[in-house]
């Protein structure tokens, strides 16, 4: 959630929303004429553009709403009215910095507020490019079960080291019950094992309970040693190495392991999602969450 408000000596534009000119970025262009909805993969691009038919003068506020299905309910007013809009594709993936940046405007007495609901989750899960929406991704299975109930930090490439950091940011601005981490794809054996034993400090200290999980091993990539020092660690784990039925020389079973031969396939990604239920079924007793968009039913999805 978003909310901005500002008074105007000259308006030409604002662009609000989180991850600036970043990988996955989402964020509106409001000018005097329009509002545009714009995504940033590797550049930046159009999603949507809608007249919103006010006169911006005086003062601006905007109230942003996004869930996770992936709308945004918008509110814009000005002196002479409202505008309210649904967009489709404001992606709740990659939720970078918020930010309010002006184009040519002058904005004084300016404030800017967010809040972001799943810090009081009690499952926060930190991963890397396993941690997708899409079907041969275990959270894009975990979510089509219907288990979609938890914070979720993960971005392709990530390592140890960028999670810890993230983590303890987020803490700043609660504490889960369990921490599920699923780290050490990206990692140096070395570097896994030292972060690992930050967490595990760091959820003692908090009275977190610690989920790891093991990383199965693939082409190119030995995770053996990783795997063992989570099975040793003494702290409970997803056993997502013998979901997938990794050995050594890093086959899996077969259809389990994509052509990329480090992700998995959907096949695979229904395999671990069940693996995370099966070793970590605490995950279920927050419910069943509905991932159709409950913007679109308040609004009447424009």
């Amino acid at each position: 959630v978003m909310s901005f408000e500002s008074t105007i000596t000259i308006f030409n534009g604002i662009i609000i929303g989180k991850g600036y000119q970043q990988y996955r970025g989402d964020y509106v262009k409001i000018d005097t004429t329009n509002i545009t909805l714009l995504h940033y993969e590797q550049s930046e691009s159009q999603t949507e553009t809608i007249a919103h038919g006010l006169t911006i003068e005086g003062f601006i506020k905007v109230v942003m709403y996004a869930d996770n299905s992936g709308y945004l309910y918008i509110i814009v007013q000005s002196k002479n009215g409202t505008f309210t809009y649904t967009f489709k594709g404001f992606g709740y993936e990659a939720n970078y910095q918020p930010f309010v940046k002006s184009i040519s405007s002058t904005l004084t007495s300016v404030k800017l507020n967010i809040g972001c609901q799943d810090f009081r989750l009690p499952v926060w899960a930190f991963g890397d490019s396993y941690f997708g929406v899409s079907t041969n991704r275990w959270i894009g299975q975990i979510r089509d079960f219907g288990f979609f109930n938890f914070l979720i930090d993960g971005l392709a490439g990530q390592n140890s080291n960028g999670a810890y950091n993230d983590l303890i940011k987020a803490l700043e601005f609660g504490t889960p019950k369990y921490l599920l981490w699923c780290l050490g794809m990206n990692d140096e054996d070395t570097v896994f094992k030292s972060t690992f034993d930050k967490v595990k400090a760091i959820c003692l200290q908090r009275g977190i309970t610690l989920i790891a999980a093991t990383i199965p091993t693939v082409p190119g990539r030995s995770k053996e040693i990783i795997s063992q020092y989570v099975r040793d660690s003494g702290v409970r784990y997803i056993d997502f190495y013998k979901a997938m039925g990794a050995a050594p020389e890093g086959t899996w079973y077969e259809g389990y392991l994509s052509s990329d031969e480090v992700h998995p396939t959907e096949l695979g990604a229904k395999a671990q999602a069940t693996q995370v239920l099966i070793d970590f079924p605490e995950l279920m007793q927050y419910g069943l969450v509905s991932t159709d968009s409950e913007i679109g039913d308040i609004t009447g999805d424009k």
